[in-house]
């Protein structure tokens, strides 16, 4: 719901790891994506891990901050919404659980939530998939990290993340949040994989929680495959039914089929299908379709 109490969806597209591909992070690419896909918000992934912002150099975590501050500014500047994704995944040693970097993470929110308290387009992902872990520490982490947000900004929206990789609202629905305004929880799918829209049923219609799908994709959950696109058609049937946000992974030109770009495309800000991936193509047309924006030959 928007602040006027009415109905309100967002849907938008992933960056990759910044610590990789920052240089998608720009205000044409930006623009391009908000103009032709329809999109209305960008996710900023800040891996934790793998050589981010929590393992990685000094000057890596001073780059991953100011690109982060970068794509807020310019999404910003387009009128658009923006995530900023603690893109923790597991890969590292101890990176599966979000209370690994509990210290870095409360000093990170309280850093970029004070520089931007007075934006209202900012959307916290506080911590993207735990993994092996249970709701509680996951539940530990949040009631740290929420207060710590709240402190500079007292309406914006937080994404909270749950066990099996943001796939568990169950375990969360036994045990929610309280306390607190504004607070949603994540799911994330790949429509190729063996899972079933069955636990958004759930979690919307008997247990009654904010869902937002801040990951998905049409393959596999590591990225590769071909697309299932008899599973996206339920999966968005059901996302259509309850209103929910959707994100998708993700904004890159690497070689998977997850990435929309073609495959070492060095044109980082022409989304035409020409320089799109299968997914990207498909992606552009439900975006436009959700938004109801018209769909052109090139888009169908």
């Amino acid at each position: 719901m928007d602040k006027n109490n009415e109905k309100f969806r967002l849907a938008g597209i992933s960056t990759f790891g910044l610590q990789w591909q920052p240089e998608y992070v720009n205000e044409v690419t930006f623009e391009n994506l908000k103009n032709e896909f329809g999109i209305n918000v960008i996710r900023l992934a800040m891996y934790t891990g793998e050589g981010g912002y929590c393992s990685g150099t000094e000057k890596m975590k001073q780059q991953m901050y100011d690109t982060v501050v970068k794509g807020i500014n310019i999404a910003t500047d387009l009128n658009m919404y923006v995530i900023v994704d603690w893109h923790m995944l597991g890969v590292d040693e101890g990176d599966n659980n979000p209370l690994y970097y509990l210290k870095e993470s409360k000093e990170f929110f309280n850093k970029i939530t004070n520089e931007f308290k007075d934006h209202d387009n900012i959307l916290f992902e506080i911590m993207n998939e735990p993994c092996y872990v249970t709701w509680q520490d996951c539940k530990t982490y949040a009631e740290e990290v929420i207060p710590v947000i709240r402190n500079n900004m007292k309406d914006a929206i937080i994404l909270v993340g749950n066990p099996q990789w943001s796939s568990d609202l169950a375990s969360v629905a036994k045990d929610p949040l309280v306390g607190y305004d504004n607070i949603m929880y994540t799911f994330h799918f790949y429509a190729n994989d063996n899972c079933h829209t069955d636990k958004i049923i759930q979690a919307c219609e008997k247990d009654h929680l904010p869902v937002f799908i801040t990951e998905h994709g049409g393959m596999d959950a590591s990225g590769y495959g071909d697309l299932n696109f008899e599973s996206l058609t339920s999966w968005y049937n059901v996302l259509d039914k309850y209103n929910i946000s959707f994100i998708a992974w993700s904004l890159s030109n690497l070689n998977s089929s997850s990435c929309m770009f073609k495959t070492g495309s060095p044109k980082i800000d022409d989304v035409s299908d020409s320089n799109l991936k299968t997914w990207g193509i498909y992606y552009k047309f439900r975006v436009r379709k959700v938004m109801g924006l018209p769909i052109g030959s090139e888009n169908k």
